[in-house]
């Protein structure tokens, strides 16, 4: 009998949604308080609304391990990464500070049901020995992610605008929610 194997079928499914997810989210981070200078925020309003994403993650975080308790993990990932697609659209065509801030604060609630699933579903796809293993390549799949795209979002955001990057962001997305409805 073959021991059961950490790369497995499933296991890589997990991490290529992490993967091209983390990667949407990241190209976007630096470009938020620029794209909400340009349509007409201050410099202070501007800061707020792009720390709207990580303020609504905090605050939905404790909600997202108990719902992932409650109900099926496949569902609410498909739901999560749904709602993650449309807040980046949301986010491309914002035409005023509000509705960006509005966005961004959607995008902080589906990131942190998308993050603690994903997490929860790889623990159920590994093999209980290689359970510190898998999470630590998901790892690399955010460190990754947090070391090129903003430096990727920054430079195609200052070449074809905001817009474009959260477009990009959101077909990566809509990739992410693909691989989640085809898990």
């Amino acid at each position: 009998m073959h021991p059961e194997r950490l790369w497995n079928r499933k296991y890589v499914h997990v991490l290529l949604m992490e993967t091209v997810m983390q990667m949407a989210l990241y190209l976007t981070r630096p470009i938020t308080a620029s794209y909400a200078v340009s349509l007409g925020a201050s410099v202070a309003a501007a800061g707020f609304v792009a720390g709207l994403l990580a303020t609504a993650a905090v605050v939905v975080r404790p909600l997202s391990g108990s719902f992932s308790d409650l109900f099926s993990k496949k569902n609410l990932l498909v739901a999560a990464a749904a709602l993650f697609a449309v807040s980046a659209f949301g986010c491309a065509t914002a035409t005023t500070t509000l509705m960006l801030g509005a966005w961004c604060a959607v995008q902080g609630f589906a990131f942190a049901f998308k993050s603690t699933l994903i997490i929860s579903m790889a623990s159920l796809v590994v093999p209980r020995e290689s359970l510190g293993s898998g999470v630590g390549w998901l790892s690399i799949a955010y460190t990754v992610a947090c070391a090129l795209g903003p430096a990727i979002g920054s430079s195609l955001g200052g070449s074809f605008g905001y817009s474009v990057v959260y477009l990009l962001s959101a077909c990566l997305l809509v990739v992410g929610f693909v691989l989640a409805v085809t898990f």
